[in-house]
């Protein structure tokens, strides 16, 4: 299956790149940067199958050199931010061989030449030994300035500008191109340069279903040689998740599709079965249909309500079988379910079921607002680095003050220039203040919320969606919310309302009794208080009997006059005297 892709990308000396190292590695070359002294050496690169350089008529000689034709596009760019290529990212149908690739390449590149006069340099490159191999793609540089006999002279301005719609109508030239080219090799395939939504609308007011069915499936994305290096050493990266859900979703598209035509079909039977017979007797598979069309509803998603196959949240079938075997129970059941003349009204969910279906309704609205979110949250991050980098450029040519015997003469110069430079400053700061601000209000709807808050901003933008997709859903939750809160309220009232009966129903202490207790207060403390004295004089009478004893001590066994050292050595020396009169008398007996 032919696919189309033209991407327009360009090469600024502010990502640290320069033209001489791009297409050195795009034609695997080797050339070397007379600006920088740099050599870039690709010459052992492979893959490139062929290149070539496509000049206006009147360019000079020199340009067909691709050194120094893509040395003089560096040297005459002045500025350190500069734009010094223009690449165009093309890719071939796998259908064509390699003859017919180059003549659609020299096709389009001689279309760019003549158009705009700029110097053109293509490299076809064969798929890698571990990727597609249908992958053949071509890159485009080219000039930023037109190509004359005096050289390079005016930008090609209206490159730079995507509003001027002159992109578009490279990518509406390489669509046409490309048909051309496989109509020529006798090959129905075909591709269109218009987004997928764009094709499915012409071919429904074409009249043309099955086209349209084709087209109803989700736009791929472009991996990048990047993540693609990644995802071949078993690292997944976010490029090749979003890539593999893609494909996924598509798949399940397809599988909606098949059950939709199938439901188509069934619904025709239906409406025929239902008509008035004018024939002969029906056969069992007509009176089967009637007997389904007459007992049975078709449900829900074949009677229209499934619009677009995109929208996969309105019916979700993984696949066919699971439809099929829908279609053959509602077919079986047919004959054996009782045939009442009006059907009865549908039968209200509980509220539980209700919540239920609520929940994950606002789970997948969530999830949507969230990945919106990040995506948005990636692209202004990358914003912000940007800007960063553009203050960090802009502080590199900072005016320098004059110095010197001349440098009083400069000072006005120095004033104009320093403050061109300050307002341009300020406004990147502005710049950087706001894309800031901006990103933080992103990230607020990726967040969930705190315990300071009920809701996040993406949890509320998640309700609004989810009432705007099932309003009859977001009425009936809302309906048991209030009732919810009705009979908390009442709850709560009632808790209050008894606890003032069991106030009001507490038995009132009479005067009596108050002058009762208080009495039988003082009695305690009066008793408390006398035995804390009966103990007082108890411990001072004590406290007078032994100092009276320890005084009538001192009077009889110490000398007055004597020191306390001269009384202990009396005391010792009547000791010493008793003791040998006790040993005279033993031995006197």
């Amino acid at each position: 299956m032919a696919i189309f892709h033209l991407s327009v990308k360009t090469i600024s000396r502010s990502a640290g790149r320069s033209a001489t190292a791009a297409i050195a590695y795009r034609t695997g070359s080797r050339i070397a940067d007379e600006r920088t002294g740099l050599i870039h050496d690709y010459t052992r690169r492979s893959g490139v199958e062929h290149s070539e350089i496509f000049l206006p008529s009147d360019a000079p000689e020199w340009a067909s050199q691709r050194e120094s034709l893509w040395n003089a596009v560096e040297q005459k760019e002045n500025r350190r931010n500069s734009t010094v290529a223009r690449e165009f990212e093309i890719a071939f149908p796998s259908e064509l061989d390699g003859k017919q690739r180059l003549d659609l390449l020299r096709e389009f590149c001689g279309s760019l030449v003549e158009r705009h006069g700029m110097a053109v340099d293509a490299a076809i490159h064969s798929p890698g030994k571990e990727g597609d191999q249908r992958n053949y793609h071509a890159h485009v540089l080219c000039s930023t300035r037109r190509l004359t006999a005096e050289g390079f002279t005016d930008k090609t301005r209206e490159l730079d500008d995507f509003k001027s719609g002159e992109v578009s109508q490279w990518r509406e030239a390489w669509a046409r191109m490309t048909n051309h080219h496989l109509e020529k090799a006798g090959l129905d395939e075909r591709i269109d340069h218009r987004s997928l939504e764009a094709q499915h609308a012409v071919a429904l007011s074409q009249g043309d279903n099955e086209k349209a069915a084709r087209l109803e499936r989700l736009p791929t994305i472009h991996i990048g040689h990047t993540a693609a290096h990644m995802e071949k050493r078993g690292i997944a990266t976010d490029r090749g998740n979003e890539q593999r859900q893609i494909v996924l979703k598509n798949n399940q598209i397809r599988t909606l599709s098949r059950g939709l035509d199938m439901l188509e079909g069934m619904r025709e039977k239906i409406r025929a079965a239902a008509a008035p017979e004018k024939s002969s007797p029906a056969s069992s598979q007509e009176r089967r249909q009637t007997a389904l069309a007459k007992n049975q509803a078709p449900p829900a998603f074949a009677r229209g309500r499934l619009r677009t196959l995109s929208d996969l949240e309105t019916l979700d079938i993984d696949n066919r079988s699971g439809l099929s075997r829908q279609v053959e129970r509602a077919e079986s059941s047919a004959s054996h379910m009782p045939s009442p003349e009006k059907p009865g009204p549908a039968k209200p969910m509980s509220p539980e079921l209700v919540r239920l279906e609520w929940q994950n309704l606002r789970r997948d609205k969530l999830a949507y607002v969230q990945k919106k979110a990040g995506r948005i949250a990636a692209r202004g991050a990358a914003q912000v680095e940007r800007q960063r980098e553009k203050i960090s450029s802009h502080e590199q040519i900072r005016p320098e003050q004059p110095a010197g015997l001349m440098g009083m003469f400069k000072r006005s110069a120095y004033e104009q220039a320093s403050s061109a430079w300050k307002n341009i400053k300020d406004g990147l700061d502005r710049r950087l203040l706001q894309l800031k601000n901006r990103l933080s209000l992103v990230r607020g709807y990726m967040r969930k919320s705190g315990s300071y808050e009920t809701s996040s901003p993406g949890e509320r933008l998640a309700d609004t969606l989810a009432a705007r997709d099932n309003p009859a859903l977001a009425g009936q939750v809302k309906a048991l919310d209030t009732q919810k809160k009705a009979q908390e309220q009442a709850a709560y009232r009632s808790r209050i309302q008894a606890r003032k009966q069991e106030r009001t129903g507490m038995k009132q202490e009479t005067i009596e009794e108050l002058k009762q207790r208080g009495d039988a207060r003082r009695d305690k403390a009066d008793k408390a208080e006398r035995a804390e004295l009966e103990k007082a004089s108890h411990l001072a009478s004590l406290q007078n009997e032994t100092l009276s004893e320890e005084k009538k001590e001192q009077e009889q066994g110490n000398k007055p006059g004597l020191s306390k050292r001269e009384q202990l050595l009396e005391k010792f020396r009547n000791k010493a005297d008793k003791d040998r009169q006790n040993e005279r008398g033993g031995r006197g007996r």
